[in-house]
């Protein structure tokens, strides 16, 4: 999995996919023998596969790679097992950006709204390991998606119950350019 993860920050994507494919063969096998130590390292390599499919603009692999990035987490959160709820909202807004490259506006609002949910749900209880660039990520698509496509009533009630945990958490952390970019874009919006 750390190879595979290794071989696409090096860019290259198909020994990425290849090194993700056979960690996660070997994981799903020892998964279902009841001998796999570790679940959340699957979902790791999952959401890596997604990535790494969607870099290579093999996007159906992808959603399909991060559904089953969705589907472990959401079984482990039911059986009170998930150590990390952040890996849940990555899933969800990386599913999200790769329908937005497929133009599945609708599909892309569906998740974005549901990690803006997962973050803001993590942002309240103060969990650690907040990712502020993908919970702004989230918040920007979920605002940008329901003005075009929807009634903004209760988006937008969701949005700005979202940006005043997003903006008293993200008070004092320092934020790149393109982060505080999508930040200021999604405050338009809701302002507009």
């Amino acid at each position: 999995a750390n190879l595979g993860a290794a071989y696409k920050t090096a860019g290259a994507i198909e020994e990425a996919i290849k090194m993700n494919n056979n960690a996660i063969l070997l994981m799903e096998d020892l998964r279902r023998k009841g001998r796999l130590s570790n679940e959340r390292d699957l979902v790791t390599t999952y959401l890596n596969m997604g990535l790494a499919l969607r870099t290579s603009q093999r996007h159906a692999e992808s959603i399909e790679a991060y559904g089953k990035a969705i589907r472990i987490s959401e079984e482990l959160s039911e059986a009170g097992r998930l150590d990390r709820p952040h890996d849940l909202a990555t899933a969800y807004i990386n599913r999200a950006m790769t329908y937005t490259q497929m133009n599945q506006y609708p599909l892309a609002l569906v998740d974005a709204n549901r990690a803006v949910h997962l973050y803001s749900h993590m942002i309240n209880q103060q969990l650690p390991d907040v990712n502020h660039h993908l919970v702004i990520q989230a918040f920007y698509m979920t605002a940008a998606y329901a003005k075009a496509l929807y009634s903004l009533e209760q988006y937008m009630n969701d949005l700005r119950r979202c940006h005043v945990a997003l903006k008293r958490h993200v008070m004092h952390q320092h934020l790149g350019q393109r982060t505080r970019y999508m930040l200021q874009e999604a405050e338009r919006i809701i302002q507009s």
